[in-house]
């Protein structure tokens, strides 16, 4: 039996254990109460003596409308011969928003922010050295497009990320959302969290989209003999995640130009903002952003399209990273998902995922590119960049199959590797890692199995992260992790923040647990 089943079964020994005793003292209270006529339940000593508030019998399928996600204190009993002992845990709200993620900036005295959301609301949970936490929820100025609750007859809101950050002593985020409304309009923004103020933004009907409402309107008007031609002379236009072709006749573009008989007008170039995300730097006092932007150029009675991949840096400008051609009838439109970026030296670097690989690049201190870019295949997840005492340390993880995936990590001193090196963990798959350093310890926290409905575990490792001594489950029974991220806090200890499930069909819950483990020999 390995050491992951051995916790397991030792956990599940010690709750049993505290049933069968709760159950006694409660069968002797009960015998004594009916003897003086009314049972005492609220002298149950199980009760009395953990604090715990009563167990929810039903768990709701939606999320609620009116009233604020609860917040409630737990005190988990764990095994004393566990590798870990849970000090604290704190359930801060239900339904938290999966898709948007955790979001770590680093505060000056040692502190963490952690950007998150509650059913598309911004919050920020503040981490102190010795443990304690706040939760923020912001609130939004009246008006303001971030701010608006949007019915599924209106449309839908994708909340991508919430990134914080401290200005003049008060907490802050930044929001990047995607909303798609039912009319065709689109807004994509990242911005403030409150205020409609942007760094990038795109605000309107998407450009492929309002070709084919050109189209349609010039066949519309245009006599019958100048009807549009059979689909062998039309190209094929796909929107997001080739739905619905739909077919763009080169002749209607003519009739678009021409702005009436005898007359022409030259074309535009066409540009829109696809994606963008947030990124900022709170011991320099810099935000910035990326970017992805579609762009379609003129050609004779066409467009070429191509996704240009850019930097906003903090003062504005545009620093181009990639253009990746698309031709005259994109059938996809990819963008850079899920990026990251850390201070390297006195620039930065920067990674995000395209087309199922990994691109990277190194961006000196005024934003400017420093040498070529890099690419990593094998459908990395979300690139984390962590400091290492002298070293800044990449981390991830790769998909071998469909099911499986594997620990990769290098330090960037020296520079990137050909490809990423393999951290052996043995069999089984482990993905969406993340690393903290307590004190001269290092600490990797991963998901086992599913990647988004995950076990979790935490493994003391040494300088090459390999792993030492035996793990830790962090999850007990069907509770399920769909991303979670480990830090560092004074005197060893460790502080994990969770979006959980406590089975498939529960709500997300925001989780945190303040650790104290023991580090191997």
């Amino acid at each position: 039996m390995d050491a992951a089943a051995w916790q397991a079964l030792w956990s599940r020994a010690m709750r049993m254990r505290g049933l069968t005793w709760g159950l006694l003292g409660f069968g002797v209270s009960l015998l004594g109460a009916c003897k003086q006529g009314k049972p005492d339940v609220q002298g149950d000593p199980a009760n009395a003596a953990s604090g715990a508030e009563p167990v929810a019998t039903a768990v709701p399928t939606q999320p609620p409308t009116a009233s604020a996600p609860t917040e409630e204190a737990r005190e988990p009993a764990e095994s004393p011969t566990s590798v870990c002992q849970v000090e604290k845990e704190k359930v801060w709200g239900k339904w938290v928003t999966e898709r948007t993620g955790l979001t770590v900036t680093e505060l000056p005295n040692s502190k963490y922010a952690v950007g998150v959301a509650f059913s598309n609301r911004p919050a920020v949970l503040t981490v102190k050295p010795d443990g304690d936490a706040t939760l923020l929820r912001l609130e939004g100025v009246a008006g303001a497009k971030v701010s608006k609750d949007l019915t599924a007859q209106v449309g839908s809101r994708d909340f991508q990320r919430v990134t914080p950050f401290v200005r003049d002593g008060k907490t802050e985020a930044f929001a990047d959302y995607r909303d798609r409304l039912k009319d065709g309009h689109r807004r994509i923004a990242c911005g403030s969290a409150t205020s409609d103020e942007t760094l990038l933004a795109f605000d309107g009907v998407p450009v492929m989209d309002q070709l084919e409402k050109d189209r349609k309107a010039a066949e519309s008007a245009a006599p019958a003999k100048s009807a549009a031609p059979e689909a062998t002379d039309a190209g094929a236009v796909a929107d997001d995640g080739g739905k619905a072709l739909r077919r763009i006749d080169p002749r209607a573009l003519r009739r678009l130009r021409g702005a009436g008989e005898g007359a022409r007008r030259e074309p535009k170039k066409l540009t829109e903002v696809r994606d963008c995300r947030t990124f900022v730097d709170q011991r320099r006092d810099r935000v910035w952003a990326v970017g992805s932007e579609l762009v379609g150029t003129p050609q004779g009675d066409d467009y070429e399209w191509e996704m240009q991949l850019f930097v906003r840096p903090p003062n504005g400008g545009r620093v181009a990273l990639h253009s990746a051609k698309l031709g005259k009838n994109p059938k996809t439109l990819h963008t850079l998902e899920s990026p990251s970026a850390a201070r390297l030296g006195d620039g930065y670097v920067l990674a995000g995922r395209y087309q199922g690989g990994a691109l990277v690049w190194q961006l000196n201190a005024d934003f400017k590119l420093q040498g070529a870019m890099r690419r990593y295949s094998k459908h990395p997840s979300l690139f984390r960049f962590t400091p290492d005492g002298s070293d800044l340390r990449v981390i991830t993880s790769q998909q071998v199959t469909n099911d499986r995936w594997q620990i990769a990590s290098q330090r960037l001193t020296s520079g990137w590797a050909a490809s990423l090196p393999i951290i052996d963990f043995g069999a089984g798959s482990q993905s969406e890692p993340t690393l903290a350093r307590a004190g001269s310890q290092r600490w990797l926290s991963y998901h086992t199995g599913d990647r988004r409905k995950a076990g979790l575990m935490l493994q003391a490792v040494d300088g090459d992260l390999n792993p030492q001594g035996n793990p830790y489950v962090a999850t007990q029974g069907d509770q399920q992790i769909y991303e979670s991220v480990l830090l560092p806090l004074e005197g060893g200890r460790l502080y994990l923040v969770a979006m959980r499930r406590d089975n498939a069909s529960a709500a997300p819950e925001l989780v945190s647990q303040v650790l104290r483990c023991k580090a191997p020999g």
